[in-house]
């Protein structure tokens, strides 16, 4: 059995010969260390990477790319996972870089400056905020998206270029995985605006529902199966807004766009971190997402809580990239993943994964004795 059939076996929570594992997300030291040689990763600190090509000109960024496949496609068959994705890339090219660390970027929405974190190796917003800083930006941000992008995809040439190479270098031995977005950012000036102006975000929410059937029947015609799709919506704390909210103006686009992707015969992974447990019914199943990702094991969601609640989802998931990954010992990492094969692999249904992303710290030879764990 292949990572393919693995994949698509354990949507259908089918007999699997072993529990199949995909990471969305991982740190370059991380994969340095697996491989024994330097090497891009492709978390957060392949945007910095991205953006130093980017400003050195085009022979440089095809470079870049060509390193990145390279890499990536040495992890993927180095810790044999059975699902691969394009990496997140920003795609945007900077207008200008500032110094060592940081770059300054524009767009017809505001603009911001990136600086990149050699400690945390994080190239995150600095100063300015794009479509976020205010609420009058907010607004011209959803009048500009409406105009301009309703009517197709907004994804890059460069995203479907990478999937085209994934689909070409993999196959059907891995299960290639498409991307999916829906929701709001997670800002003050959203949230107020959701609040203020309700039928302002519907609006919104309708568009990116258009652009988001465009995305699947795109993704569908290159024989696209699992999309990584959904949104954050949520805290350690809790969801960001309520269950009423949530049903009155999110659910009933994001049914929408499941009912779309299966009607074109894939299968769709909600994604987002924080407690959502307020929202678990409405998110989960009445949805009728098919797995649930990025399961936050730190803010209370709990792998075997979840099973028992919805025995019909598929879980991807499984150590805690945040405390166990970062300060278990092997021994405390195996014997986590020990427990959750025992709740977890009899039922079928489960995709073995960090929470979210192998960061920089990540205690490596425990994670690969958890992998060796699982296939014995």
């Amino acid at each position: 059995m292949n990572g393919y059939e693995r994949i698509l076996k354990s949507f259908r929570q089918e007999p699997t010969d072993r529990i199949p594992i995909f990471e969305q997300s991982v740190s370059g030291s991380v994969i340095t260390e697996i491989l024994g040689r330097p090497a891009l990763g492709f978390a957060t600190d392949l945007h910095f990477d991205e953006a130093q090509a980017l400003s050195l000109g085009a022979q440089a960024y095809q470079e870049f790319i060509g390193r990145l496949k390279e890499d990536y496609s040495a992890f993927v068959d180095a810790i044999d996972m059975d699902m691969v994705s394009v990496p997140w890339l920003l795609w945007e090219k900077p207008a200008q870089r500032l110094d060592d660390f940081s770059f300054l970027y524009k767009t017809e929405d505001g603009e911001c400056i990136r600086t990149y974190d050699p400690q945390s190796r994080t190239f995150d917003i600095s100063t300015g905020g794009q479509e976020t800083s205010s609420k009058k930006d907010v607004r011209r941000f959803i009048k500009n998206f409406g105009e301009k992008r309703s009517g197709g995809s907004i994804l890059p040439e460069e995203y479907w270029e990478f999937l085209r190479w994934l689909i070409d270098t993999f196959g059907q031995k891995r299960c290639v995985a498409g991307a999916g977005y829906y929701g709001i950012p997670v800002s003050a000036e959203w949230l107020i605006i959701l609040l203020e102006d309700p039928g302002f975000i519907r609006d919104y929410l309708d568009i990116l529902t258009a652009r988001e059937m465009c995305v699947a029947r795109l993704q569908a015609e290159l024989g696209i199966r699992v999309i990584n799709g959904g949104g954050d919506l949520a805290s350690k704390n809790g969801p960001v807004y309520s269950p009423s909210i949530f049903r009155d103006l999110f659910l009933p686009g994001l049914k929408r766009i499941i009912s779309c992707y299966h009607s074109l015969g894939a299968f769709y992974i909600y994604r987002t971190d924080g407690n959502i447990w307020q929202l678990a019914e409405l998110l989960l199943s009445e949805s009728g997402a098919d797995a649930y990702g990025e399961i936050d094991i730190d803010a209370g969601m709990d792998l075997v809580e979840l099973r028992q609640r919805f025995p019909r989802l598929v879980l991807w998931g499984g150590l805690s990239c945040g405390s166990l990954l970062l300060k278990g010992t092997d021994e405390q990492i195996v014997s986590e993943t020990r427990r959750l094969r025992g709740a977890l692999a009899p039922s079928g249904g489960w995709i073995f994964g960090s929470s979210n992303t192998l960061l920089p710290g990540t205690n490596v030879s425990g994670y690969l004795a958890a992998l060796k764990e699982l296939r014995t």
